[in-house]
């Protein structure tokens, strides 16, 4: 089970990630090739590009959040030098 502080961290940073994207997406930006590569190499990249090719309103929020806490389920927590680590495993 994660912890309700990991969860909540996470909440806020998929937030963060769904409002960069709707912005993006709102001012018409389209992105490169290259961009999306570089996009591809981080750990948020699934999620990104959900938002991405999906056009999400205000009432798919409560769908998403409910995805977002079985995605947490799906982490295993660890610890390297004071950071928390995250892999994804199968459950």
């Amino acid at each position: 089970v994660v912890q309700k502080s990991v969860r909540k961290l996470y909440r806020s940073g998929f937030t963060a990630l769904h409002s960069l994207v709707a912005k993006i997406k709102s001012s018409k930006y389209t992105l490169s090739e290259a961009q999306l590569e570089k996009i591809g190499e981080s750990s948020y990249v699934q999620i990104f590009l959900m938002f991405w090719y999906t056009k999400y309103t205000k009432g798919h929020w409560e769908k998403l959040e409910g995805a977002v806490k079985k995605y947490l389920k799906c982490y295993k927590r660890g610890r390297v030098k004071n950071e928390l680590t995250f892999d994804f495993v199968k459950r």
